[in-house]
């Protein structure tokens, strides 16, 4: 939606008493808000920081103007000056106030009466009781209560010190409801980081901060005083103080907005010459401007030229129209130094359910009252004023808990929600929403209380199917085919949903030992599913055995631990039995169990066989060959491939290689060294090098086998002889891809 604004001539007058009409049927209502100001008027405040420079009493007495220029129509505002408090008593009455006027009448006020201070008056907090007790009776939904002061020290303080202690103990009774801010101007500070130092600034100041809850907001230059009150305006209010997004060109602002509206609020800082509102519209229909506030210095301040204005234009009806466009148009073009915000009242606001197992709860006696064993759901959506939901991804929601704690929700088909256990409900707690609408909004929600109570509820187990009627039957070899009986829980008569069945935990409190059943709980469907235990026909300690006919009762212990749950018992009879064949009760007896387990035994074997006393060559393991006709050696890998099926699955005592019909056997694990089988060796061989071998005749000759040579990487080589004694070729083992050292 978009908005356009005309701004001309209109008389203020005409505007402060719409704002008092408008003021006087709202005042009716419960306030959203009651604000009571503390102003410093003590001397100190009439000193500049740097020459020609304002005043912290100036740049206070803009910022005031501006911050209740930006309240609602409708918000109470209380405010003394500390010298209000006459021979520093208690008694006296609270100088401003809504009840006896207008907003926009204050905030004249507050221009022509507010003068730059004189040293005749002192930082004095005998005004705060009467502010106060103001905020004591107020109605009003939020308390503010927002003291500015540059802190200077009395230059009685003695005198002041009771004053101070019984303001602070009277506050601290009423902090429970009332947010404090304490604006310091300019406090001493250190001069590299800008860290306040407490022990300088003033036992009044200090006494504050190490005694109440106040909150400090520092303003280091004066001159800066007006900004930060606008973003405290904004904060009270609830706004987000970034504004909206507008367009302008020359004298019109053009502003379209992503939620309902009721009004709008415009701020323009820094003009140099008269402004007004020719008109505001919304396409072809005109809005009109509930308040309009002018803000200059105070008027015996003379030689300041820059004025604030703040536009207030509602509507009675809510502003939907996305696609029109909402403009302003002011009586001439803004000089270039104008800021401009434009702060959105949307027509929404943030509501909090709570919902127990599906089902909205609603408060009792201000309080939310949610059964003990069932947790619940804390739900946070946006709605518009008839209370219709707006789904959005775009808000930024926190939940901060009595605890101190602070949850994210998550989201959800446009809301935003937050589950609690029964545990953490047992006794009572307090959640506030804060909620954040990028542009539009930041508030924080009023809190609500949960408390837990204790609940009865009949419930129910139903067979739906698996038994006939209440009995089971099957024979112990055929379990893992056999349907399992599924019991559907009643709640009060109805199935019970997915939100339900999460308090319902199945044990098997006061069930047998051995009962044959593994029990699965399915939320989706609020079924209880009793399967029947199938283990392997082997493991003759675990596996079902042969079970007469059984009945077995289910009560409440064994389906819900809250003693507010009723239920009456239900009986089930199962039995299982012996196979009819024979061969088949023999098989599930004796014959799996033996089967089974001697080829367990046999793959054990296999397994040690192959990975532990099987002896291998290394990886990387080669014989070298080198004919006496050529120059250079050729080499024959050991190991062909790491991972050969031959090489891992075969399993034979050691591994073998035959190259050139020598047979190497691996010897070990390690590769330190292999053998050569005495088999293929005869008087035509000889080893050289850290192990000899020779010929054996006389084994030969009595037919025997030659013994085995040993062959050491690269220190150890077989020679072959031909038929005339001469060596025609050599062989050497080498690990890891070395090369071969050669007689």
């Amino acid at each position: 939606m978009i908005f356009i604004f005309n701004i001309r001539s209109i008389s203020v007058s005409a505007f402060l008493i719409l704002s008092s009409c408008l003021f006087s049927v709202q005042a009716k209502t419960t306030p959203e808000r009651a604000v009571a100001i503390l102003y410093d008027d003590s001397g100190s405040m009439g000193q500049p920081k740097k020459p020609n420079s304002n005043t912290r009493s100036v740049n206070a007495n803009i910022a005031l103007q501006t911050l209740l220029s930006l309240m609602q129509s409708g918000d109470e505002v209380y405010i003394n000056r500390m010298s209000d408090a006459k021979n520093n008593k208690f008694n006296q009455p609270v100088t401003f106030m809504t009840s006896e006027k207008n907003i926009d009448d204050i905030v004249n006020v507050i221009r022509k009466k507010y003068l730059p201070p004189t040293s005749t008056f002192g930082t004095y907090f005998a005004s705060i009781i009467p502010l106060l007790k103001k905020l004591a009776v107020s109605e009003a939904k939020n308390k503010w209560f927002i003291v500015i002061t540059d802190a200077a020290e009395n230059i009685d303080v003695d005198k002041d010190s009771d004053n101070r202690k019984k303001a602070a103990n009277y506050f601290n009774k009423l902090t429970s409801n009332i947010h404090f801010r304490f604006v310091l101007i300019e406090p001493v500070t250190e001069t590299k980081n800008d860290k306040i130092k407490w022990d300088d600034v003033s036992q009044v100041a200090g006494y504050w901060k190490a005694n109440t809850k106040a909150i400090f907001d520092p303003v280091f230059d004066a001159e800066e005083l007006p900004s930060v009150l606008e973003g405290l305006a904004s904060e009270l209010v609830g706004r987000d103080k970034k504004g909206l997004h507008f367009k302008q060109s020359n004298e019109t602002l053009s502003i379209q907005s992503e939620l309902p509206l009721k009004g709008i609020v415009v701020l323009i800082q820094n003009v140099k010459e008269n402004l007004t509102i020719d008109s505001s519209q919304l396409g072809a229909d005109k809005i009109p401007q509930s308040r309009f506030h002018i803000i200059r210095p105070p008027d015996n301040r003379k030689g300041i030229d820059d004025i604030s204005y703040v536009a207030h234009i509602t509507t009675n009806k809510t502003i939907q129209n996305q696609d029109k466009t909402a403009k302003i148009t002011f009586n001439r073009p803004l000089n270039k130094q104008a800021k401009i915000k434009v702060f959105p009242t949307p027509a929404t606001k943030i509501k909090t359910e709570v919902y127990s197992q599906g089902k909205q709860v609603f408060p009792k006696g201000g309080a939310y009252q949610v059964c003990e064993p069932n947790g619940m759901e804390v739900r946070t959506i946006l709605v518009d004023e008839d209370g219709n939901h707006i789904p959005t991804k775009k808000m930024l929601v926190r939940l901060k808990m009595s605890n101190g704690k602070t949850l994210k929700p998550e989201k959800k088909r446009g809301y935003y929600y937050t589950t609690f256990s029964s545990d953490e409900i047992k006794n009572e707690i307090k959640i506030t929403t804060f909620a954040q609408y990028p542009n539009y909004f930041d508030i924080e929600d009023a809190p609500i209380t949960i408390k837990s109570k204790p609940c009865f509820r009949n419930i129910a187990l139903r067979v739906v199917s698996g038994a006939d009627g209440s009995d089971w039957r099957h024979d112990v070899d055929k379990l893992n085919k056999a349907d399992p009986i599924v019991l559907e829980v009643l709640v009060k008569g109805k199935k019970a949903i997915e939100d339900q069945m999460k308090d319902f935990d199945f044990n098997t409190a006061n069930l047998p030992d051995n009962l044959p059943w593994d029990i699965e709980k399915e939320e989706e469907t609020g079924h209880l599913i009793l399967s029947p235990k199938s283990e392997c026909c082997a493991f003759f300690w675990t596996r079902p055995n042969i079970t007469p006919k059984t009945s077995l009762t289910l009560t409440r212990e064994n389906i819900s631990s809250s003693a507010n749950d009723k239920m009456k018992n239900v009986n089930l009879t199962f039995e299982i039995t012996r196979p009819q064949d024979d061969y088949r009760y023999y098989w599930w007896q004796y014959g799996c169990p033996i089967v089974f387990w001697i080829s367990i035994f046999l793959l054990a074997w296999y397994l040690w066989r192959i990975f532990v006393t099987k002896e291998r060559f290394a990886y990387r393991s080669e014989i070298h060959i080198k004919r006496s006709d050529e120059e250079y050696s050729d080499s024959e890998p050991l190991v062909m491939n790491r991972f050969s099926l031959k090489r891992m699955l075969w399993p034979s005592k050691n591994e073998v290689k035959v190259i050139e019909g020598i047979v190497f056997v691996a010897s070990g694990h390690g590769g330190s060294k292999i053998k050569i089988s005495g088999k293929c060796l005869n008087k035509d061989f000889r080893v050289s090098g850290s192990a000899t071998w020779k010929f054996n005749s006389n084994r030969y000759e009595s037919g025997q086998i030659q013994q085995d040579a040993i062959l050491f990487p690269r220190a150890t080589t077989l020679k072959h002889y031909d038929e005339n004694g001469d060596a025609d070729y050599y062989m050497q083992y080498t690990t890891n891809h070395t090369d071969p050292v050669w007689d």
